[in-house]
């Protein structure tokens, strides 16, 4: 239910690449961050301070590639070309 409902809020509006928002409902809290261009880009800094403590495999509800390549890529981060995750936080 939390990505239809609960509040909504922007991540990191000045970037030009990547395009994150969270959304809470309740304690359940999810972040989605999408790289609009077809180079890596990196991850902004108000993201990986929401990514501190790290992404686990069981944390990535949706992604344009696998859970894998998406947790290496947070880890490391930056997101591949067009790609988007959705995490559990």
């Amino acid at each position: 239910a939390t990505i239809a409902t609960g509040e909504w809020n922007l991540v990191a509006a000045d970037s030009e690449q990547v395009y994150s928002f969270t959304r809470t409902s309740g304690d359940d809290t999810i972040l989605v961050i999408v790289n609009l261009t077809d180079r890596t880009a990196q991850v902004p800094a108000e993201v990986a301070q929401l990514l501190e403590d790290g992404v686990g495999e069981s944390q990535v509800l949706l992604s344009t590639y696998d859970a894998v390549h998406s947790v290496k890529s947070v880890a490391r981060g930056e997101l591949a070309r067009w790609e988007g995750v959705v995490i559990q936080l």
